[in-house]
């Protein structure tokens, strides 16, 4: 007797397994891809304020430094904004949570490094701090805003990472 419906038990429990998981795939929404900048050249180190509506990322024309833009996500149809007009390569932009200020790298040819804050209001530039001469400067923000982390030097020891505050004036 127990031989017989065994086989039956197993393939019904493998039924509804399937059939479970064809229905949550169902359920389960898609992602949508849109693209967002169509630049000739490269847009790299996208960063978003916390509402959504703000994206500040990098465009470099081939050949060409690389600036910052801004592109409104609430309107994709708008062209975006250029925000920096150097012939310094503006790099990894961070955006403030509040949307006001975006932090960024600034390169030079010779491989000089500043560490740069942009209101984006009124589109002024100021130096917050000179940077190591080396290729990446990542830089992140606390969730207030108050500090402002970056990775420095490298060496034989790797590399150092540092906190900014903010608040305080240089």
């Amino acid at each position: 007797f127990r031989q017989f419906y065994a086989p039956w038990a197993g393939w019904a429990v493998a039924f509804l397994l399937c059939c479970g998981l064809w229905f949550w795939q169902l359920a389960t929404p898609n992602p949508t891809l849109r693209q967002v900048s169509q630049q000739q050249g490269w847009s790299m180190y996208p960063s978003v304020t916390p509402d959504g509506q703000t994206l500040v990322y990098t465009w470099q024309q081939f050949g060409q430094p690389a600036d910052l833009y801004l592109l409104d996500l609430y309107q994709p149809e708008a062209p975006p904004r250029q925000l920096t007009f150097s012939d310094d390569h503006e790099l990894r932009p961070v955006i403030s949570h509040h949307g006001q200020n975006v932090f960024y790298s600034s390169k030079t040819n010779d491989g000089s490094c500043q560490i740069k804050q942009l209101s984006l209001s009124t589109l002024q530039e100021k130096t917050l701090l000179q940077c190591s001469q080396h290729n990446d400067v990542y830089l992140d923000l606390s969730a207030d805003d108050r500090f402002l982390y970056f990775n420095g030097s490298r060496d034989a020891q790797g590399r150092s990472m540092y906190q900014l505050d903010l608040t305080q004036p240089n």
